[in-house]
């Protein structure tokens, strides 16, 4: 039974990085780019040559909320720039993972909300939601890794290896629903 997507672009930061994308999606071609910023990613997207890809996978913008209070803009541009160069591509956007003890909680429930209210109901996008790995309004230790800095713990930032497990079932199940008729 041939899979109707054939090829997938995954444009990711550091977490999806971490993604074994070749056992994620076995039967795809997989192209994987490391974009640790939306401006990153929308230069990548203009500067990939080949064939269009049937799928693109966004998994990136955390770190823009650092520099920015809010750029579902430049993400919004991101997403034209992939609908303009790739037509009949499909999309996948992963909203951006809950983080534990930094200020940008707030902004990031803001972002994840403006992509949902924006993209929720485009028939060529599908949107993978990340609140499973709270607990309560935190993230769950249970799915990140306990990183030290200076001798004192760091914020919640990248998963472990069951968060990545998480994540990657999660773009599996993404992908399955877009490839069904």
């Amino acid at each position: 039974n041939e899979p109707r997507i054939k090829s997938i672009l995954c444009l990711v930061d550091s977490n999806g990085g971490n993604v074994d994308f070749r056992r994620t999606f076995p039967y795809y071609s997989n192209k994987v780019k490391k974009c640790h910023t939306i401006e990153k990613a929308i230069e990548t997207v203009k500067n990939e040559q080949g064939p269009d890809p049937h799928c693109v996978l966004i998994h990136t913008g955390t770190n823009d909320l650092i520099n920015s209070d809010d750029p579902s803009d430049q993400y919004s541009e991101l997403v034209e720039e992939i609908q303009t160069k790739w037509p009949n591509t499909s999309l996948i956007i992963s909203k951006l993972l809950p983080r534990g003890g930094t200020k940008i909680s707030k902004k990031l429930k803001l972002f994840n909300n403006t992509i949902e209210n924006k993209y929720l109901f485009n028939d060529r996008v599908e949107l993978i939601d990340h609140n499973d790995l709270l607990w309560g309004e935190e993230p769950n230790y249970h799915f990140y890794t306990q990183e030290q800095k200076f001798g004192r713990l760091k914020p919640l930032l990248h998963l472990n290896n069951a968060g990545l497990v998480n994540l990657s079932g999660k773009f599996r199940y993404a992908l399955k629903r877009i490839s069904m008729p």
